[in-house]
């Protein structure tokens, strides 16, 4: 080779070194780093821990506010994942009496709300009574073992609650950031105080907790945020900023997350997720949580007051087909109204709602509507899983001439309009934390319509008796057997169509890291970074 063509060479060599060099070290390099940007399809409803039951609310508060206890995590082949297991927050340990029914709570110093007042335990006790007097979803389970007058203040950072029975699952419940979260009762009463049954319309839009963020700016159909709290007494986060940026079309926010504008996105279309997993830059994340897709039905306006005709709608519906299309089969289909990851007398023995058109056009015969009926449908606009379980659901119903209009309306909207029990069905999935009564009592209990988490406005009187009991019993093998006979009335006696098992899964590029998935479906920031 000729000295001439050698430097030709080295010269074509550095000069594509020069172009790929800015190309290469772009694609590692991270955008915004102290800011997490997530693009969802929801309005924020609520920041009150004491009035939520809708998880785009929830996932907030887990941040905002905590409680005595949490969940933990637990090492698996390498990586983090989060646990049902209850672990120490802003209770450092508890003592349980050995009759169960008092625990005593030893809390953390040196905790200051975000309003810079002290955490204590008279925090503790004005929390747990003011959620027990609004007496919403959160108070729904809890409410049977504890009344106002259980919390006692030993002292400043000791704290102590007599059950009205011995429970199981107290302390359990106390991990729920909606049941167990502990507000500043300085800014609290400074801002409306607490009235019995009633929401306090500012705390609704703002907070004062003790989390690792607090809320940022909120510009409604646009974005909210949250801000870092550089005080927070594990330790400051490692990101500054989370920003919840309301971005409705799919299409929209897949190319933003591949253009890395934005860093997660929750759920997008079969179509979109297959096609990043090919994208080294983009992580699918993916975890069965504890909870049910479930197509609701209001059980007190016709036609679906007619047990018939809600189990014509069971005998109706292909669940394996309405999975695949929205979930790309990755669900297993409901066999029981307990999701299976609860364990404790979870069963499928009693299913028997496999698809039978014939049957389902007879049982709609005998309830009067041997042509059908035509009814609406409800979904909240810009979620594409519920949306393809509607359609699917639209076409299959039609077999047996149901005929459904599918509406889409706001978040906010379609939750109010749920509490209300103005929608005559409607699609929607909720996770729970991993206890029995805390899906099933609010679920089902006759005394819970609405707001306090019976959505389908489901009365039956011997679910409400089982349910009574369950919480009354301790021994484990009477437990098991009360949660059979559950699953055997709310079949028989079906209140809604359940479809799948609930599937949690987002799309987020590669360098967003220390996010833990828990079963309960709580999202948590601290101590996530990117990098």
């Amino acid at each position: 080779m000729s000295r001439t063509m050698k430097l030709m060479l080295v010269v074509l060599f550095l000069t594509m070194a020069v172009i790929l060099t800015p190309i290469l070290s772009s694609a590692a390099q991270v955008k915004n780093p102290d800011t997490l940007i997530w693009g969802v399809y929801w309005e924020l409803k609520t920041l009150d821990p004491h009035t939520i039951s809708d998880w785009a609310s929830k996932w907030q508060v887990d941040n905002i506010y905590e409680g005595l206890v949490k969940y933990g995590t637990e090492e698996i082949n390498g990586d983090v994942v989060g646990t049902a297991k209850i672990v120490p927050s802003l209770a450092k340990s508890w003592d349980i009496s050995e009759d169960g029914l008092t625990y005593t709570f030893h809390l953390q110093e040196d905790v200051k709300f975000h309003d810079n007042t002290p955490f204590n335990a008279e925090a503790v006790k004005y929390s747990i009574n003011r959620m027990l007097a609004i007496d919403f979803y959160p108070a729904s389970a809890i409410s049977r073992y504890i009344d106002t007058n259980s919390t006692e203040v030993i002292d400043d950072h000791t704290v102590q609650v007599t059950l009205k029975q011995p429970s199981l699952i107290f302390v359990g419940l106390l991990a729920g950031a909606n049941t167990g979260a502990i507000v500043s009762p300085t800014y609290v009463e400074e801002h409306g105080g607490v009235r019995a049954g009633e929401l306090n319309e500012w705390m609704n839009t703002h907070e004062c907790g003790t989390g690792p963020f607090m809320m940022g700016e909120w510009r409604r159909g646009e974005y909210w945020e949250l801000v870092a709290n550089p005080d927070y007494w594990r330790g400051a986060p490692k990101l500054k900023k989370v920003c919840f940026k309301i971005i409705m079309e799919a299409s929209t926010r897949r190319l933003m997350l591949e253009q890395g504008d934005i860093d997660i996105v929750y759920r997008l279309p079969a179509m979109y997720m297959e096609a990043m997993e090919q994208n080294p830059d983009i992580v699918i994340c993916s975890e069965r949580g504890c909870g049910l897709q479930a197509f609701y039905l209001n059980n007190q306006t016709k036609p679906f007051d007619d047990v018939r005709v809600r189990k014509a709608v069971l005998y109706a519906i292909d669940q394996e087909a309405i999975a695949e299309a929205a979930v790309f089969g990755l669900a297993p289909v409901a066999r029981s109204p307990l999701p299976a990851a609860v364990g404790e007398g979870f069963t499928d023995e009693f299913w028997v709602y496999e698809r039978n058109i014939e049957k389902a056009k007879a049982l709609l015969a005998d309830a009067g509507y041997p042509d059908g009926f035509t009814t609406e449908v409800y979904y909240n606009s810009g979620d594409v899983e519920k949306e393809q379980c509607i359609v699917m659901i639209q076409s299959q119903l039609r077999e047996i001439g149901i005929k459904l209009e599918i509406r889409a309306i706001a978040w906010p909207t379609y939750m109010q309009n749920i509490y209300e029990g103005k929608m005559p069905s409607f699609v929607i999935s909720n996770t729970f934390p991993p206890v029995v009564e805390e899906i099933l009592t609010p679920a089902y209990h006759s005394e819970n319509w609405g707001a306090k988490g019976n959505w389908n406005f489901y009365a039956d009187e011997q679910v409400d008796r089982l349910l009574d009991r369950l919480l009354e019993v301790t021994v484990p093998e009477e437990r098991l057997d009360i949660i059979r006979d559950l699953q055997l009335a709310l079949l028989a006696n079906p209140p809604a169509a359940f479809l799948y098992e609930a599937i949690r899964f987002n799309a987020a590029r590669s360098w967003f890291k220390g996010w833990v998935l828990y079963p309960s479906g709580d999202w948590y920031f601290y101590p996530a970074y990117k990098g």
